[in-house]
């Protein structure tokens, strides 16, 4: 089986409140999309997510654990209606 390949995000504005924040995370959806559909592909890994309360706003210095995984959860739903992780 090939390694798992590696995860190369880009890198944050350094001003959280920088109007390239938007582009910042369009290129971060893209990174975990692409890197979602090489790890699928060679792994043939499925995700399965119970009792998801969608989410798409967090917080990064105020979210509670609840709230961070609420974000991962609406993540990896999306991410598996775009690629094949399953």
């Amino acid at each position: 089986m090939a390694a798992i390949p590696e995860l190369n995000l880009p890198e944050p504005p350094s001003d959280r409140q920088d109007p390239e924040l938007h582009a910042y995370l369009a290129n971060l959806t893209d990174a975990l999309r692409d890197w979602a559909r090489l790890v699928g592909a060679q792994t043939g890994a499925k995700y399965a997510i119970t009792n998801l309360t969608t989410n798409r706003s967090l917080d990064v210095s105020a979210a509670t654990l609840a709230q961070t995984r609420q974000v991962l959860g609406t993540l990896v739903s999306d991410l598996k209606k775009v690629s094949n992780i399953g």
